[in-house]
């Protein structure tokens, strides 16, 4: 779970090179698209989500809280709520470690919907 919330700290706080650190550099990382873009983002290694993050992505208010974190051996799944934008969003990714404890796989999906932070 620490490395997946590093990666959003960073991400918040536009360290984005911080940010790419959490990942394998062999890395596949897979993201909605930024601004309106009608692609998913795509990006290998720690170098190409850099150049997302900050030519995409730029600064952003928006805040990923993990509401939800569940792993099994390497894998991982979570889930959580978007903060900092007009009525939020919810998230769900999955994701897996390599050896060393690095994020060498991410896959995010994003939807405007708000599921509630806590299961009825």
């Amino acid at each position: 779970r620490a490395q997946f919330g590093g990666y959003f700290e960073a991400l918040q706080d536009s360290r984005f090179d911080d940010a790419a650190a959490h990942f394998s550099t062999d890395t596949l990382w897979v993201h909605p698209p930024y601004a309106g873009s009608p692609e998913r983002e795509l990006a290998r290694g720690r170098r190409e989500p850099i150049h997302t993050f900050a030519h995409k992505r730029g600064a952003s208010p928006v805040r990923q809280v993990i509401t939800g974190f569940w792993q099994a051996g390497d894998r991982v799944f979570l889930e959580g709520v978007i903060e900092g934008i007009p009525n939020g969003g919810s998230f769900a990714s999955t994701g897996q470690l390599s050896a060393s404890g690095e994020v060498s796989r991410y896959v995010a999906f994003y939807t405007a919907a708000r599921w509630p932070e806590s299961p009825a």
